[in-house]
């Protein structure tokens, strides 16, 4: 390779790293070792290994392995003879991605077991250096088209809130960067819904702990957009966010708010899935994220509560635009084999947005699901969602409703299009007349039977309206299986629910082609898991979750309760304390008034008589004292 970067030019150790100078770093989850054995002894180390996450066991190996840890940048336009410094670049998950994308790469990683790691991540790779170091021993000179920083700001000054330090670390950046070049980095948003939702704080575990700007410190600190728009304003680069969802660690959208036309901005509610997930040990939440985040998008803060940002910084104008202009965001299926991974684009079209799900990766996948990816653009994506319709209406309409969505896939059938294995309610919009329309239907059934269709269809819309109503809603109805039966009628499929046995075995055996599966287990292993998880799902209850906030009210009853049943408790003590009391001073007084040569039975009072043979002992104990 002819060009080069002043890091190239030191001296490479035996084992493919260069130590810049060593920090002693402690900075470590305990998974490198691990993550180590299992990249050397992989055949395949891309940036979409099914060999890699298969062998994750826990959160640390996932985070180092899955495949959606690159999905932060994966929206990007990188040139293909871009230089690019990534910082902090952890065991390698981006690098990996960076690499396959670019001409050149150097990786610089305090942590010399995480260095390690990526020099085996990217070993049929000739493209890439690995430093060992930080910032600041990097030559000060502008080599760079790109720096990548993901999840490192929070860390640079240990969680202190004084800016400087951070300031400091982004004009570092800035100093490196060629003029026009661009900082991409992700960070968790202080303001997230997830957090505004009551999720306890990724780094501190507790809740509301970003919210509250730290109060009792932290190892890491975030910050909201304004700050962080404010930082790179300081540090003298001209940012632009984004947000990403569910975070930038497996993200599954990338999207700019801003470019969303108006009266689509729900869209910003069907490309993630939710609940977020929490990476550390959580207690419940006070509120329905989904719900909050409609809210905070019809509010027009979703820009500013996105659970994680992705920001673009350049040094200064002129240099490649890295966001398509006619981009509004991107989203990706988390947790399937790479064969049916695909980048799903939403651009600005004429009428609104389109939808293009692309398979970038793989141009030629290997058939071996019963579903391929859809690479039909298609658009009304962010336009009224049959769901949402269905939440409102009453019983009758949402059997017309349903009716309705049945006949649609008839015809569907009968034009002799493919069998589109997610035309279900859920990724339906209601146009204006009333009609219903597909979208974000991305994937194609290989087997023609479009009643698979139909009853994951149904299926999955009872367990919807089932977690997102009032169980009163349903009255009768106990479960989601019970529901799905009754919906099923509207859809022209038995009465008696028995299509749900067929539904479970077509749906288990669907996902578990499609998705990671464990090293070590056999495909009837997961597909014998997958239908118990799928029977469990029929048999939850009708009605939301109970939110911490619902528990909270349970538990302040419960406690309220006892505490009366406890009052009870007492007092009746109390009378009975009061009794044997009594008892005693009857029964010592008992014992006196009988002389020792007098039989107790002859000369006891009649109430001794009338208790019987232990008060007659007792008595006789007392006696005899």
């Amino acid at each position: 390779m002819d060009r080069t970067t002043p890091l190239r030019d030191l001296t490479t150790t035996p084992d493919g790293l260069v130590v810049l100078r060593d920090h002693e770093s402690t900075y470590a989850d305990g998974a490198e070792a691990h993550v180590l054995e299992i990249a050397r002894a992989a055949s395949d180390v891309s940036s979409t290994s099914d060999e890699l996450i298969s062998q994750a066991t826990d959160w640390p190996t996932r985070y180092h392995l899955d495949p959606a840890r690159a999905n932060i940048v994966r929206a990007l336009d990188l040139r293909p003879d871009a230089r690019v410094l990534e910082v902090g670049a952890g065991c390698g998950a981006v690098t990996r991605y960076l690499a396959e994308r670019v001409e050149l790469v150097d990786a610089l990683e305090p942590v010399p077991s995480r260095a390690r790691v990526i020099v085996e991540r990217t070993r049929d790779l000739g493209n890439t250096r690995v430093f060992v170091g930080h910032v600041e021993d990097v030559p000060d000179e502008p080599a760079y088209d790109v720096v990548v920083v993901i999840g490192v700001l929070e860390y640079v000054a240990n969680g202190s809130d004084d800016r400087q330090p951070y300031l400091d670390f982004l004009a570092g950046i800035r100093s490196r960067l060629v003029p026009g070049g661009t900082l991409v980095l992700a960070i968790e948003n202080k303001l997230g819904v997830k957090y505004l939702a009551g999720s306890p704080e990724d780094h501190s575990n507790r809740v509301a702990d970003s919210m509250e700007s730290y109060p009792y410190g932290s190892p890491a600190r975030t910050f909201s957009r304004a700050e962080l728009l404010a930082l790179m304003s300081d540090a003298g680069l001209t940012g632009e966010d984004r947000i990403a969802l569910p975070d930038y660690k497996m993200t599954e959208a990338v999207v700019d708010p801003a470019r969303i036309p108006a009266g689509r901005e729900r869209l910003l509610s069907q490309v993630s899935a939710f609940p977020s997930p929490d990476w550390v040990p959580s207690v419940g939440r006070f509120a329905d994220e989904r719900k909050f985040w409609e809210s905070l998008i019809d509010a027009g803060l979703a820009a500013e509560t996105g659970n994680s940002f992705l920001i673009l910084a350049t040094n200064g104008t002129g240099g490649p635009e890295m966001w398509d202009p006619s981009l509004v965001g991107a989203y990706w299926p988390v947790g399937l084999l790479a064969e049916h991974t695909h980048t799903t684009r939403l651009t600005l079209a004429d009428d609104g947005l389109e939808l293009a799900p692309l398979v970038p990766e793989h141009e030629n996948p290997v058939r071996s699901a019963p579903v391929v990816a859809n690479t039909a653009p298609q658009q009304d994506i962010g336009a009224p969602n049959f769901l949402d319709r269905a939440r409102r209406v009453d019983q009758d309409q949402l059997e017309r409703m349903v009716g309705d969505w049945s006949r649609t896939l008839t015809e569907r059938a009968a034009g002799g299009g493919p069998v589109e294995w997610d035309c279900v309610p859920h990724r339906m919009v209601v146009a204006e007349d009333g009609t219903l329309r597909p979208c974000r239907v991305e994937w194609h059934l290989d087997a023609q039977d479009w009643d698979t269709v139909r009853r994951r269809g149904v299926v999955l819309l009872a367990d919807r309206l089932a977690r997102t109503t009032r169980a009163d809603r349903w009255p009768g109805v106990a479960n989601v299986r019970e529901l799905a039966t009754q919906l099923g009628v509207a859809a022209g499929l038995p009465d008696d629910g028995s299509w749900l046995d067929l539904f479970v075995d077509e749906e288990a055996v669907a996902l578990t082609a499609m998705r990671h599966r464990p090293a070590h287990t056999t495909v009837e292993d997961v597909v014998d898991a997958t239908r118990d998880d799928l029977r469990a799902m029929l048999h939850r209850p009708t009605g939301p979750i109970p939110l911490l906030g619902d528990r909270l009210v349970a538990t302040q009853g419960a406690l309220s309760a006892t505490r009366e049943a406890l009052a009870v408790s007492q007092a009746d003590r109390a009378r009975l304390t009061k009794r044997v009391s009594s008892l005693k001073r009857k029964v010592a007084a008992a014992a006196k008034a009988v002389p020792a040569e007098h039989s107790l039975r002859n000369h006891a009072p009649q109430w001794v008589k009338r208790a019987g043979a232990p008060v007659l002992r007792t008595i006789r104990t007392v006696r005899d004292r």
